[in-house]
Formats: C-alpha cells, structure tokens, sequence
C-alpha cells in the first residue's frame, strides 16, 4: 500500500510538472532570485543508543534491557558452550550511556543554471558545498558536488577525511580489530584504541529523487498539500588509508567497518503541515546572502524514513545460508521523524528508530572474533532516540 501511494504522488507530480506552467506569482521569483547564493547550516545533532541482550533475541524480538551480564572467555566459559576453541572469547555486558553527537558546519555556494517556467526545470542549479564537523572524540571534513538537472533529481559525489582520538571512560574514535596480531610487535587486542593511528577517507556518489504534491497545485491549495516522497540511493567507498588488511575491521562512527565500497540507500515518505506563513521567509531565500531572517513561519512535517545499507566489497566473504557471520546482512533502520521549522531558521528533529538485527547461535555468540559467529536469525529492536538542532543563514 505505502509503495502504490509513492508510485501515484510520483505519476501526478511528473505529469502536472510536464503540462503546467509556473503561475505568475512563482515565475517573478525566480526572476528576482539571485544567480548565486550563499547558505551555511550549524548543526548539533545528537543520538542515544539502547542496550538490548544479544542471548534473548527469540521471535524476530529483542526487547530493549540493561539487566545482563555474561563472562564468555576462557576463564568464564571453560567447557566452550558460548564461544569457539581458539577464540578468547569475551564479556558482554550493556552500555548504559551509549550516544553519539557532534558540531557541523556546513557552506554551500549554489548557481541557478537553465531555469524556465517549466515546473521540471524550475530550480536546476549546480552547488558546491564544503563540511566539517567535530565529536568530542573524533573529526573530519569534506566537499560536496550536486547538479540538479531536473526539479525532482539530483545528483551528487563527494569526498570526505577524517580521524579520531581516545578519552579513556568516555569512548574512542577510531580503533582497529588487532585480534590475530597482525602487525608484529603488536598485542593481539580485539580493539586496538590508537589515537590517530590513521585517516578515514570516504568517496561517494550518489542520486535524490524527490517530489512534492504541491509544487503542481495552485498556490491557493498548494499550502495544504505538502506530501512529501524522497528515495536516495548511494555507493560509497570507506578507507582507512594505512591500514590495508583486507579481512581485518576497524571501528569508525561507532560501526564496525571494512575498507571497501558499500551500497546504502533511504526512503522518505510524509506530509508537512504550514501552520504559519511569513512572506519575509521566502523573500529572504531569493536573496545572494540571506543571513539571520526575522521571519514568523512556523511548520511541522511528519515523516515515515527508512534506510537500508549493505557491504559489497565484502558481500560474499561469509553468507548467512551457509551458516558463515552474514557478510551479506541487510542491515535496516526504519521509524518516524518529526521536523519543526521556527521563525529565525531555527529547526527541531526529533526521531525514534528501529533497526534490525543479526541473531547468533548459542555456541557462537560469545565469540570475541565476530567472524567466527553463526548467524541463526534475525531480530527487530528499537535502536535510538536522535534529536537535532539546526540554524540556516
């Protein structure tokens, strides 16, 4: 049902934005819009991770708990019922303040190129943007390219370095998987925490199809019929630049990641709701600089969002129908947000998400080296609460 409803909103966007002119009203703007403008965005986004027992993940669930704790290895589990011979094994206990957050700031340069009052072409400009952003235990910066040759497609490439330190009792920003030792004179350590020990470089590219019900409505209705569809698809290559074990992970962004490309894609479907208009709003973004607007618009979109992601370099190292660790898991997070946008260019996020699981068997689950694991099944569980703040000038 939700896919039919997509497919219709994007079947009348494209055939009104084909036939339609822009009315009178929406073609002054982009004559008075500036060929070039200049945006940037301060954001604080932040996020809290549950704890959930990877033991009691039965029916596809995994019910959010802080009431387990498990000693695996050698010494805790002798007879080797939860972990393999060969393998230390290891004790998992819940993380009782597992977040994330971070400062970024972002630039953004944009040029208007082949407007027409024709609602496809209506908005194609090229923008070149420039990031960076801080957490209090890592760093990084990048650029990014996006040509929007069409009013509902965009397409973008971008790059992006970084790295990160270690505070100890607060968490690490970069640590690699050294259990097999494998450079000599190293301690075999299932994380080896060294601060800047390298860079994290990231390549992607990507495209956006959006659509909004109402850019094909006249304007007397169009504030009524903000349904919003968004799908990004995006490949995108992760390295870290002198560490070039291919079989070997290493944690970044608190993911444990492999160096190689990866496919990733999200899925947005909603309604924003205008509670308050301010014409000041709009004239200020057709401006080169618009800088602090004192604007009263006020308005709440609610969002469906999922994203999904899925190693490719790595895809069949070890599948799951052979009983392997599930290099080819889908890995899914799915749930609502909601965004109020406030006068000044101020604007909420606050989401609640879920994400699936991988389910291991008893025998394996304890294993220090998750590529000795088994995968048995999948579970659902509620992942985190993410809350932004964000101010655009």
């Amino acid at each position: 049902m939700l896919k039919a409803g997509m497919y219709l909103l994007i079947f009348i966007t494209l055939i009104n934005m084909n036939l339609n002119s822009m009315d009178d009203e929406s073609d002054d703007l982009i004559t008075r819009s500036a060929a070039i403008k200049f945006r940037a965005e301060i954001k604080l986004p932040f996020a809290y991770y549950f704890s959930y027992d990877p033991t009691a993940m039965k029916n596809h669930a995994c019910p959010v708990s802080y009431d387990y704790n498990y000693d695996f290895t050698d010494e805790g589990d002798p007879s080797f019922r939860h972990h393999s011979i060969g393998d230390p094994g290891q004790k998992i206990e819940p993380v009782y303040l597992k977040a994330e957050t971070r400062l970024e700031l972002e630039a953004s340069m944009n040029i208007r190129m082949f407007e027409s009052r024709r609602m496809i072409f209506g908005g194609n400009s090229f923008e070149l943007s420039a990031f960076s952003a801080v957490t209090p235990v890592s760093i990084y910066t990048g650029s990014e390219l996006t040509i929007t040759p069409l009013a509902f497609l965009s397409l973008s490439a971008g790059i992006q370095i970084g790295s990160g330190w270690n505070i100890p009792g607060l968490g690490f920003g970069l640590a690699r998987n050294n259990l097999d030792g494998l450079i000599p004179g190293e301690k075999k350590e299932v994380l080896e925490k060294d601060s800047f020990y390298g860079a994290v470089f990231k390549n992607w590219y990507s495209m956006k199809l959006q659509f909004d019900l109402s850019a094909v409505m006249r304007k007397e209705h169009g504030r009524w019929t903000h349904v919003l569809a968004v799908i990004k698809p995006a490949f995108e290559l992760t390295q870290l630049l002198n560490h070039s074990y291919y079989d070997r992970t290493y944690y970044w962004e608190l993911r444990n990641t492999f160096n190689g490309w990866a496919f990733s894609c999200d899925f947005v479907l909603g309604y924003k709701f205008i509670i308050k208009e301010d014409p000041a709003k709009e004239e200020a973004e057709t401006k080169m600089f618009m800088g602090p607007v004192n604007h009263k618009s006020i308005s709440l979109t609610a969002v469906m969002w999922a994203s999904l992601d899925f190693d490719l370099t790595h895809f069949n190292d070890s599948p799951m129908k052979e009983k392997g660790w599930g290099s080819d898991f889908v890995n899914v997070r799915f749930g609502p947000n909601f965004v109020i946008d406030l006068p000044y260019n101020l604007s909420v996020l606050l989401g609640f998400h879920w994400q699936n699981a991988p389910i291991y068997t008893d025998e394996s689950v304890g294993n220090a080296d998750f590529k000795k694991n088994k995968y048995s099944d999948w579970a659902i569980c509620f992942d985190r609460i993410a809350l932004s703040l964000s101010w655009n000038f």
